[in-house]
């Protein structure tokens, strides 16, 4: 499930990841950006304050700047001024930009962090600081450790000196990130919503759509009661594996199967057995082909296989043996005992035909004649059942015609005693004309009229012509009608007569 939602979805997700990548990299990047700039805001306001506190008559900036009379109580009291303004260490430049007093010193770890008296380590202003015009100030801050900040002393309009304050930071900067943080996650997480969730709506959505075309494009190509491929599909599936195999000369083998008795079933156990029984089937069917041969539902009780990849036809009957015995394993159908019975046919690759249109003729007459004949598992077509099912069909269409239109005839042929002194009655036999008015051969057209369904009918229709003849002759006189076993299956024969 996860390997099909990443195929399928796969970009759309690459795109929302990059896209969530950017948005998380710009919120922390804006959120450093900002606490720089509040830390630099920070520092540049103490600064400022511990210069005009330094400028006040509690600073004793002219004490720093010349070194004459500042006392321990001065310098205590600046200490404080910075301790209040939450300056770490400051620095004290006179008006040429020489240091004159430090407060500490970090540079080296063998000197004494917070001298008495301060210290002067010798550092000196820049040419292009000192040259900077009226008030202004600048912050330096690495991002890690105290911001520093130097600003002129400005008194009277004039410039005293200069003072470097590092404020201490620390504190502010972790709670400036703490807070940014946090605002961090919470606008994501808002914007997870306003967005994430729309959009997992949307691949949901799409998912359904996907899912849904899939449905549709299956059922465009398979059958919806057994999933096996549609008639459409099994043909043009079949002409482009014939297609593929030509320059190879691959010898093939196409059968046609049909089940035998299923519009009984129908009539008798209700059409919801009949599905059950055709998905049984296809099961099984598809049980015993290999993966490269195609198995489809070509017709209501139709099944077709290609078979793919043989050597001999002898190949064919061994898979025609496994077909039988896997179909014809019994099936309970709404509490009855039911053994399906299947007839096929072959047509062999390339010998009767190139096309799925060749095949599925030449294999449909072969099964026609196995159906009349199951002394053997298939029967292969050859030519000459082309001809035989030419005329079977149009006696097939003069069956159905006649039992439409009850154009059969019946001829009354005399029943007389022992030595043919006395008629008893007659025998009705069933006549079917063609339509050059000769007589067909029972023989002929009544095991197609068994095979297509129409048997009972015509045997109706016989029952009751034979019994209204009867009633216009002598009541000494009888007559017989010749039955079909599949009259005697329904149960209703003593109704019908």
């Amino acid at each position: 499930m996860l390997l099909s939602v990443i195929k399928s979805y796969g970009a759309t997700l690459l795109g929302g990841l990059i896209i969530a990548g950017f948005v998380v990299t710009s919120a922390f990047m804006i959120g450093g950006a900002t606490v720089g700039e509040l830390v630099e805001t920070g520092a540049r306001a103490r600064g400022a304050e511990f210069a005009r506190l330094l400028l006040g008559p509690e600073g004793h900036v002219d004490a720093f700047l010349t070194g004459i009379a500042r006392t321990p109580d001065a310098e205590t009291s600046i200490r404080k001024i910075a301790g209040l303004a939450g300056v770490e260490s400051f620095a004290v430049f006179d008006r040429e930009g020489q240091e004159v007093y430090r407060s500490r010193s970090d540079r080296y770890d063998w000197l004494l962090r917070d001298r008495p008296g301060g210290i002067s380590s010798g550092d000196r202003l820049s040419t292009a600081v000192l040259a900077k015009p009226g008030p202004w100030s600048i912050v330096e801050d690495d991002r890690v450790t105290n911001p520093s900040f130097l600003t002129p002393l400005i008194r009277n309009g004039k410039t005293i000196g200069y003072v470097s304050v590092v404020a201490d930071m620390i504190a502010q900067r972790y709670a400036f990130k703490t807070s940014l943080a946090r605002a961090s996650v919470s606008l994501l997480l808002i914007l997870f919503l306003a967005t994430g969730v729309p959009l997992l709506l949307y691949l949901r959505r799409k998912r359904k759509i996907a899912e849904a075309a899939d449905r549709i494009d299956f059922l465009a190509n398979h059958d919806a009661l057994t999933n096996l491929l549609n008639r459409r599909r099994m043909q043009e599936e079949t002409d482009r594996v014939l297609a593929t195999v030509r320059a190879t000369r691959e010898q093939m083998g196409y059968l046609y199967i049909d089940l035998d008795e299923l519009s009984e079933i129908n009539d008798r156990l209700g059409q919801n057995c009949g599905d059950e029984l055709l998905t049984v089937v296809a099961a099984r069917l598809a049980g015993v082909v290999d993966p490269c041969d195609l198995l489809g539902r070509i017709g209501a009780d139709d099944f077709a296989i290609l078979r793919r990849r043989i050597t001999s036809v002898e190949d064919i009957a061994a898979l025609a043996k496994r077909i039988l015995d896997a179909v014809c394993e019994p099936v309970e159908l709404a509490g009855e005992i039911v053994k399906p019975r299947v007839s096929i046919g072959c047509a062999m690759v390339p010998e009767d035909g190139r096309t799925h249109s060749e095949l599925v003729k030449h294999a449909e007459i072969a099964h026609l004649h196995h159906k009349t004949d199951k002394t053997r598992n298939l029967v292969f077509f050859e030519p000459s059942m082309d001809e035989a099912m030419h005329h079977r069909r149009y006696v097939e269409a003069l069956v159905r015609a006649a039992v439409e239109n009850e154009s059969f005839e019946l001829f009354y042929q005399p029943i007389v005693n022992g030595d043919g002194s006395r008629l008893l009655g007659f025998e009705a036999l069933l006549r079917l004309r063609d339509e050059k008015g000769d007589h067909i051969s029972p023989a002929v057209f009544v095991p197609i009229a068994e095979a297509r369904g129409y048997i009972k009918a015509i045997g109706t229709w016989v029952i009751r012509e034979a019994t209204r003849q009867i009633a216009l002759w002598p009541k000494d006189l009888f007559v017989s009608v010749n039955l079909s076993a599949v009259q005697f299956g329904d149960g209703d024969l003593v109704k019908i007569v």
